[in-house]
């Protein structure tokens, strides 16, 4: 069933990229994507006319410790960052170039650690290194009621505002888990989509054919993934795990790793609803347990494994089936906003198992190696969420939960990484839009590994495009894996932006 999909994905892709391609000649080319209507849908001189845009903006964005277990475990200074996005759009109104330029420069905080150390300048990027360049979309787009897009690309579907479970393709970034903007919470990927548009109602179709994994936080920087403790099934030990920080290496390129997305949609007066689909690999976060331990000394006794073993927490991904829907519903003041997806055949990572993996040899001695036992099972993730406009267009209160889970024997596998979070948020803006305030809370709110983090942020915009803000966030919880990773690691952060 799922190759049957996934073919019936990829004629549907390919016959629209033939019919959109067979015009004979290259004037019936151009009338095809460039101006489809004919001459008299615009004026020549209109439809002729190219043009250069260049935008973005320049921030200085540092970040303090508010404790003293903050800023890299016992560091004061999480992050001095002077970064520049410039946007860049060249084209008419059919036929675009346009890229997403991120330029990053880190002064060396800590001078005396390491040279490749990610301590020396806290650069999520390039550990260790004082500049970066990312490109978070590059691609070429054109046509009028039938669109293509080919290159790094974002897509971003799904309605809601932080956790869309209907974002099948886009590389999700990790980096600064907690204190990312909402437009860096993910990277574009490269992919060729089509779209065909008719009256308020479009279909879009996208083939991906690389695996593009998340992007994950360093190890030894501040937002790092560590300290989340593991039982091993030998001997009952514990013991502090580091995941594998491949930063975004995903699967090799192979057929069976391309994968293909298909939604379609559009507004019903004040409703707008989608339906999708998706086959490839999977987008959802999941961290396999690796246990290595040491069964035979090169010499002298056996080896102590409660003091010698270890245990690394493996990304893991594989391909799926999926499909969902969205909608998002607004009455005056007041939008809701809904995401559902079923997936026929989601990893699930089984607790408290393990399969010998391999046995290594290590200085003369002898390493076992054990994975925790992966099965398939059906599961189902949504999320709801709404926003009231209070007093006017500016003051906003927002509420979002998500929830996932597995339909049969859910609490025997292990929980999606960004599972079972709401988030809180009330904003504002006064005295003539110049103070801007908001206000809010992330949260798991149920379950036995509950955590929070409150966060404030108020700004001053000089109305001449510099906005200078000041912020906090806080950490609390016990035994989650998500907040206790930050617990009394609170942060302040300085901010200076400048749009052009």
């Amino acid at each position: 069933m799922r190759r049957l999909f996934q073919f019936a994905l990829s004629i549907f892709f390919a016959a629209g990229i033939f019919s959109a391609g067979y015009a004979q000649s290259e004037a019936e080319l151009d009338s095809m994507f460039l101006n489809p209507g004919g001459p008299t849908d615009m004026p020549a001189e209109t439809a002729s006319v190219r043009k250069l845009e260049i935008y973005g903006f320049a921030e200085s964005e540092n970040y303090f410790g508010a404790t003293g277990k903050a800023a890299n475990r016992d560091r004061e200074i999480i992050k001095l960052e002077c970064r520049v996005k410039l946007n860049l759009k060249y084209g008419d109104p059919f036929f675009h170039v346009f890229t997403s330029l991120d330029g990053y420069f880190y002064p060396e905080i800590y001078p005396d650690a390491s040279a490749t150390a990610p301590a020396r300048t806290q650069n999520p990027h390039l550990p260790g290194r004082q500049f970066a360049f990312e490109a978070q979309e590059a691609y070429i787009a054109g046509g009028d009621k039938l669109r293509f897009k080919a290159g790094k690309q974002l897509f971003g579907w799904g309605k809601a505002d932080a956790f869309k479970v209907a974002n099948y393709l886009d590389q999700a970034d990790l980096r600064e888990l907690f204190a990312k903007d909402k437009g860096d919470q993910n990277r574009g990927v490269f992919a060729i989509s089509l779209k065909y548009l008719f009256s308020d109602f479009a279909v879009e179709a996208a083939l991906v054919p690389l695996h593009h994994a998340p992007l994950y936080p360093a190890a030894g920087t501040f937002w790092a993934i560590q300290n989340v403790a593991q039982t091993i099934p030998y001997g009952g030990a514990s013991f502090s795990t580091i995941p594998v920080t491949n930063n975004g290496t995903g699967l090799a390129a192979h057929f069976n790793n391309v994968s293909a997305a298909i939604r379609l949609g559009g507004t019903f007066g004040s409703l707008d609803a989608h339906i999708s689909a998706h086959s490839g690999i999977d987008r959802s976060i999941f961290f396999q347990p690796v246990t290595t331990i040491p069964v035979l000394a090169a010499a002298g006794p056996p080896p102590d494994v409660s003091r010698n073993a270890s245990v690394t927490l493996s990304p893991y991904y594989a391909r799926v089936l999926q499909g969902g829907g969205e909608v998002a519903f607004i009455i005056d003041r007041f939008s809701l906003r809904s995401e559902v997806v079923y997936t026929n055949d989601k990893v699930a990572i089984v607790k408290d198992t393990a399969e010998a993996s391999s046995s290594t040899r290590n200085n003369g001695g002898l390493e076992l190696v054990l994975v925790n036992k992966v099965e398939r099972e059906k599961y189902l993730a949504g999320t709801l969420g709404f926003d009231v406009k209070l007093w006017d267009d500016d003051s906003l209160i927002l509420v979002e939960y998500t929830r996932a889970g597995y339909l049969k024997n859910n609490s025997r596998y292990f929980e999606e990484f960004l599972n079972n979070l709401a988030v809180i948020r009330i904003e504002d803006k006064v005295f003539d839009q110049r103070l801007e305030w908001k206000a809010g809370i992330i949260l798991r709110p149920n379950g036995k590994d509950t955590g929070y983090a409150p966060n404030a942020e108020t700004g001053w915009n000089f109305q001449n495009g510099l906005t200078v803000s000041l912020g906090a966030v806080f950490f609390y919880g016990d035994n989650d894996s998500l907040f206790k990773l930050y617990r009394d690691a609170n942060l302040v952060f300085l901010r200076a932006r400048y749009d052009f």
